[in-house]
This record gives C-alpha cells, sequence and structure tokens, in this order.
C-alpha cells in the first residue's frame, strides 16, 4: 500500500515549477519527458488514477554544494496525486525509473534531497550511466535529485586556420570579418618589395 506525503514537504520545498503533467490511469505503464529528462513509470505502479508532476527548483540553490567549477546539470522532483481524493502519493508500488541524458561533463556527481530537509543533500547515491545517460530508480517521492559536474571545454585546435590560411586556400570570410585590412597589409608588403629592389637597382 503506497503511503501519503504531507504537504507541507512539497509547499515550502524548492521544487515548485511543473515542467510536465500527465493522467496516469491505475494500472497503466506509462512516460514522460522534460528538457533531458524522462521517466519510465511501469505497469501497477499505481493502483488507482494519478496525476504525475516533474518538478524542478533553481538550479542556483544548488550551487554552493559544489566546487568553483561545477554546475548544476538538472535538478527535479516528483509530485504524484490520487485524483480519486487528493492526497499525495509518497511510494509507487513498482520502482518507477529516471532517466537523464548527459552533455559531456568531468566529475560528474550525483545528489539526493530529503523535501523536508532540503539544505543537506545527500551525494553519492547510486546510479548507472547508459549510452550517456544517467540512470536511477526512484521509490520514494519525498525525496528529490539534482545532478552536477563541470562540463568539458572545447579545445582549441592548433591547426585552425589563420586569416592568411583562409586568403591563401580561399576559404569563405565569416560575415563579420573583412577582408579590406588584408588587402591593405598585401599592398604594402608589395610597396616594400618594389621599394627595396629600386634602392637595389640603382
Amino acid at each position: 500500500m503506497t503511503g501519503t506525503v504531507a504537504a507541507a514537504e512539497l509547499t515550502s520545498s524548492p521544487f515548485q515549477t511543473v515542467i510536465a503533467q500527465k493522467t496516469i490511469p491505475a494500472g497503466y505503464a506509462s512516460w514522460l519527458e522534460a528538457k533531458n529528462l524522462r521517466v519510465d513509470i511501469p505497469q501497477n505502479a499505481f493502483h488507482t488514477t494519478v496525476s504525475f508532476e516533474i518538478l524542478q527548483g533553481n538550479s542556483y540553490n544548488f550551487e554552493f554544494f559544489n566546487s568553483k567549477n561545477e554546475k548544476v546539470l538538472a535538478n527535479y522532483a516528483f509530485r504524484v496525486r490520487q485524483l480519486s481524493n487528493g492526497q499525495l502519493l509518497k511510494r509507487p508500488e513498482k520502482a518507477i525509473e529516471v532517466g537523464f541524458a548527459l552533455p559531456k561533463v568531468e566529475n560528474l556527481q550525483f545528489w539526493e534531497i530529503e523535501l523536508a530537509n532540503p539544505e543537506n543533500p545527500i551525494k553519492d547515491i547510486d546510479f548507472q550511466v547508459i549510452n550517456q545517460t544517467l540512470v536511477h530508480q526512484v521509490n520514494d517521492f519525498s525525496l528529490a535529485w539534482f545532478i552536477s559536474g563541470q562540463l568539458e571545454a572545447e579545445a582549441v585546435s592548433l591547426n585552425s586556420p589563420t586569416v592568411i590560411d583562409r586568403f591563401l586556400l580561399q576559404e569563405p570570410f565569416p560575415a563579420h570579418q573583412s577582408i579590406w585590412p588584408l588587402i591593405g597589409i598585401l599592398s604594402l608588403i608589395l610597396g616594400l618589395l618594389w621599394l627595396i629592389n629600386h634602392v637595389h637597382v640603382e
């Protein structure tokens, strides 16, 4: 039998924005998606028809748990309400699966939060990474989660073409870049060569 969550745990939590909602009929399998997040609900996860919501908070609220170069990639919680009586469910009958499509990231960390005590998150919760997707199970709707890490910086190629390379290779210039400065430089070089040759001849 699924329990209920005290309404105060959700109304006072930092997770207040609904980013996805779906009505799940009793016994049905279903899924929800929001941004890079996907929730898969198995058959018989709920024995009553429910409203299933994905909630999100302001990532700024969790930034101070990370080191300087790490960013909060996602944060989320779930609000599941029985349509028959409006009560909030605390647990599903079967675990639901959550997947978050990861960007290229270093030092990946996964945090769990009690909605009743959001100021003390727990780090290093069990998860898997499958095909660049963080996957974990959810059995308790009185909890929330956030994912953090350091985004990989784009490497700067030492072989990237310079302005002269583009001219010699006849590569197109970006719209914001003018060719006139290059023509001026080339004209100056040709003038100096002519002057040197003229002086030498005399």
